[in-house]
């Protein structure tokens, strides 16, 4: 049983589309999706907490939040949850991707504190993450000197003394770490340069593998379309030549067979024209370029699926890390941490977890084991006390008949 919470945003619904297809292809039989509508605290139809209570009273104890932003939109859901009853340890929350960790752990917010205990999110890694000095990607920022570092002032579009201007220092790649995703943004870089390449060696081919429908033959299409075009307006002259007389004894001797033979040529006259249209149709040659690229990045073997999905990367090559936020180890009161307890090689659809150092993951009440229940057990009872009554009144009159006879 999943339930899943997030905001009517495009990213949001996105987040919430592939975790339902996930819990799909791994055999959840039961979803229910909330969407949010009012971004503010409300108790009124598409507000968080009509989203809750919704869940609630469908007895579902785990439960997936997609947010568009985390600061202004989690503690609005903190707040309905504990309203709720929902912000304890009978409730396992997860988020999306797209969720700041470094709020959660930190919120001023008793409820946010609260409900971040135990929580669980799962992050694609960069190869940094789990490899620490050895990844080749980390080595590589290491070994970048003053020069890249002048290179990179040099860009900087900010003024120095500016807002948001960064002084960065000659020993910028030996004393920082690069930021989570740094590794994906690098791929990033390097695909769409690939992809450029592919684009520029392919713009004298005629049947780029982008491209639907050569130019040659879209070429002689356009002509027989020009000739067709005559055709018609040859044969319009034609009629409009006519008297009127005899434009209309003609239409009123025309036989319905030849009505809807005229209906079915012109039917497959715009059928034609829609297929050519289709044929036509040329896919950006950069794009094309992006993702029919295949190399070893800074992340692992960068591919593309195939199909509607040609645009995704293809997930058996990508590393992802589930992420526990709890209250930190040898720190005082609730004050809360997050670390990376378990990692999954071999892509999204594998089973090969490895935990790492910082394992186990712990749930909200502080321990590995998970809430008893996943679900809450429905009521059985659904007939009212006054069908119980009148079906018992009526078994009674039953056995004192059958008594009687």
């Amino acid at each position: 049983f999943l339930a899943t919470v997030f905001l009517a945003d495009m990213d949001a619904e996105a987040a919430i589309t592939a975790v339902n297809n996930a819990a799909k292809e791994k055999g959840f039989r039961f979803i229910t999706n909330e969407r949010v509508l009012v971004t503010k605290p409300s108790h009124d139809v598409g507000s968080a907490w009509y989203a809750l209570k919704n869940i609630k009273e469908k007895t579902y104890r785990t439960v997936v939040v997609s947010l568009v932003d985390t600061q202004l939109h989690l503690p609005m859901v903190a707040n309905a949850a504990e309203e709720l009853g929902m912000n304890g340890n009978d409730y396992f929350w997860v988020f999306a991707n797209n969720a700041d960790m470094n709020y959660l752990a930190s919120s001023k917010n008793p409820n946010v504190t609260k409900l971040a205990q135990g929580v669980g999110m799962v992050r694609q890694l960069d190869g940094f993450m789990f490899n620490g000095e050895a990844d080749p990607f980390l080595k590589s920022w290491r070994s970048q000197g003053s020069e890249m570092a002048e290179l990179v002032r040099s860009l900087n579009p900010i003024e120095e003394e500016q807002p948001g201007y960064f002084n960065m220092t000659d020993e910028y790649f030996q004393t920082a770490e690069p930021q989570m995703g740094s590794a994906f943004m690098y791929d990033a870089v390097i695909a769409t340069g690939i992809g450029a390449c592919r684009a520029e060696a392919e713009a004298q081919t005629p049947t780029f593998e982008g491209q639907v429908g050569g130019v040659d033959g879209e070429e002689k299409k356009t002509g027989n379309r020009g000739k067709s075009e005559a055709e018609d307006s040859e044969t319009g002259g034609r009629l409009l030549g006519k008297t009127m007389k005899e434009y209309y004894r003609q239409i009123i001797r025309s036989s319905s067979a030849t009505t809807k033979q005229a209906i079915k040529h012109k039917q497959q006259r715009r059928k034609a024209q829609k297929a050519k249209a289709r044929k036509g149709f040329t896919r950006n040659p950069h794009l094309m370029g992006i993702v029919s690229s295949d190399f070893a990045g800074a992340t692992g073997a960068v591919k593309f699926e195939s199909g509607r999905n040609f645009k995704s990367r293809d997930r058996d090559f990508v590393t992802f890390g589930l992420y526990n936020i709890r209250q930190e180890r040898g720190g005082e009161g609730s004050k809360l941490e997050y670390v990376l307890t378990d990692i999954l090689h071999g892509g999204s659809s594998s089973e090969n977890w490895t935990e790492t150092k910082h394992g186990p993951f712990l749930f909200h009440d502080g321990t590995p084991s998970p809430p008893e229940l996943l679900r809450d057990v429905p009521e059985q009872n659904y007939l009212s006390r006054g069908v119980h009554v009148s079906g018992l009144i009526l078994m009674s009159i039953a056995l004192t008949l059958i008594v009687a006879s």
